[in-house]
């Protein structure tokens, strides 16, 4: 299922920040903004200030306000495995991973942010493909967004945002399907079973390789088939592979399908998407001679490499409207505070900044004139940063500090501001606290009401907890089972029958569901 939402999706590749703004809902994303910028520093224990600057750089250049923003991992920070879990449901399943893939590890399995995806059901088994991302890499990465005054909705992989733009191309995909994601410094080889994924590797094969030596990317690449064959459980083969992110000469081309013994297509994952020509010539421009990333023509093959890299970060937001592969890795120790903590903080910034006053103005009464004109400068001073670092949305944090003495109208400021967040807080339901996300319940209804059965038109989460669910229905049966696998949910309950009706010639529902 895909919604349409504007998506904004934030890379951190080394030193290179990139960040896209996607608008979802088509079967590909259309490109809006993308922006990048390089964190450039003289000594190591600088770079996460300049990793931080860069962040408030490329998000200081976007005009379009997303909806949500997801963090664009690498996936090169995971484990990957495919496990077999001795049973089947989602649930049990879900319970079962971390459990079957803790015998793969040389560490604690605490040091992994786990998720998965289901490859396929076989003879009252599941295989799933697990995936666990670290949690150190993933807690540096937020900070340096929140350094810089921002954060993450979400946590997706770069593998994953890749081959969503693949798969989506493609009206059907059967049997098992191979495809090499070349990237600056390493290569992704997605295997997958239909369009699930069975298998992410990783190899050092930087997309230079393929020009460079094609010889020897090509063993890395038929090893790596091999190794997964043979693991495999079923008569279906490997007949051919797909290449994205580089464009080899002709000669090099040949050399390495020779190599591999199979025929080998290569794609352009920036082509044919609206939007993305003007996106890359306007980053172009903003480059200011840095050209690295950017190329003015989103379908120019010689520029396949520099295009490719930004196919990721573009996957990535489109994954988190429904178009593709939604790993969740922001939870457990890594799940986003709730809002009621952050209004309890802004409430004690008040209580500080009236105590901070009301201090200043006792003293002015005991010390002489000029000593006073000073320390009521630096309270206002004072109260000034305080109030722009606990309400930096506020109109009058935005409209610069006002001429006043010892902050007493910035005073007011805060008072007017902490009146507004109580105001909130009397509003807020507690059980919005304990919902899932939005994220969650997209990819929820997307699994199990797929849209090659049903067309989702409107999706309304209500004050109370439920949500409701519109759309068309392509044919019967196919709607009896996604309403069948919709009431296995695990994260809501539907007890009533769905309502019917025929409308401007089209077979519409409503199902209500319950948190």
């Amino acid at each position: 299922m895909r919604l349409s939402a504007k998506v904004g999706a934030i890379e951190l590749a080394g030193d290179v920040v990139r960040l896209a703004v996607v608008k979802t809902g088509g079967r590909l994303p259309a490109v809006l903004e993308l922006h990048q910028s390089r964190a450039v520093y003289a000594e190591p224990e600088q770079r996460d200030e300049a990793l931080a600057a860069a962040v408030r750089d490329v998000l200081g250049r976007t005009k379009t306000r997303p909806a949500v923003y997801v963090l664009c991992a690498s996936s090169q920070d995971g484990v990957v495995r495919a496990i077999t879990v001795p049973f089947r449901g989602k649930s049990r399943v879900a319970a079962a991973v971390q459990f079957e893939l803790e015998p793969y590890l040389a560490f604690p399995i605490e040091d992994l942010i786990v998720d998965f995806s289901t490859i396929r059901e076989l003879d009252g088994q599941t295989q799933v493909l697990a995936l666990g991302m670290r949690r150190e890499a993933l807690e540096k990465q937020l900070a340096a967004l929140g350094a810089a005054g921002a954060d993450a909705d979400a946590i997706n992989v770069d593998a994953a945002g890749l081959t969503a733009l693949w798969v989506n191309r493609r009206k059907s995909l059967s049997g098992l399907s191979a495809v090499l994601h070349a990237r600056e410094d390493r290569s992704v080889l997605a295997l997958l079973y239909g369009k699930r994924v069975a298998f992410f590797h990783h190899l050092a094969v930087p997309a230079a390789l393929l020009q460079e030596n094609p010889t020897a990317a090509a063993r890395d690449v038929q090893n790596a088939l091999r190794a997964f064959a043979i693991a495999w459980k079923g008569d279906e083969e490997i007949t051919e592979l797909a290449v994205t992110g580089a464009e080899p000469f002709e000669e090099e081309k040949g050399l390495f399908q020779e190599r591999l013994r199979m025929p080998v297509r290569y794609e352009h994952l920036m082509a044919g998407l609206k939007g993305a020509p003007a996106a890359l010539r306007k980053a172009r421009s903003e480059a200011l001679g840095d050209d690295e990333g950017f190329s003015a023509d989103a379908d120019a093959a010689a520029d396949a490499t520099r295009n490719g890299q930004w196919a990721a970060v573009v996957g990535a937001a489109a994954c988190a409207g429904g178009g593709g592969y939604y790993f969740n890795f922001r939870k457990g120790q890594l799940r986003r505070p709730g809002h009621i903590k952050e209004t309890i903080r802004r409430g004690v910034f008040s209580i500080v900044l009236a105590a901070i006053l009301l201090g200043g103005l006792l003293g002015y009464s005991i010390v002489d004139y000029g000593a006073n004109q000073a320390e009521l400068e630096r309270i206002g001073d004072e109260m000034w940063e305080t109030f722009v670092e606990a309400f930096p949305n506020s109109a009058h944090a935005r409209s610069g500090r006002p001429k006043d003495v010892g902050g007493a109208t910035v005073h007011e400021f805060m008072q007017k501001e902490k009146g507004n967040l109580d105001a909130s807080a009397r509003s807020v339901i507690p059980s919005l606290f304990s919902r899932p996300t939005l994220l969650d319940i997209l990819n929820e209804i997307g699994e199990k009401m797929p849209d090659a059965r049903v067309t989702i038109t409107s999706l309304r989460i209500n004050p109370k907890p439920e949500i409701t669910i519109e759309g068309i229905v392509k044919n019967q049966e196919g709607f009896n089972r996604a309403f069948e696998r919709l009431k296995e949910s695990t994260l809501f309950t539907v007890d009533d029958e769905p309502e019917r009706r025929m409308k401007e010639n089209q077979d519409t529902f409503s199902i209500k569901a319950r948190f």
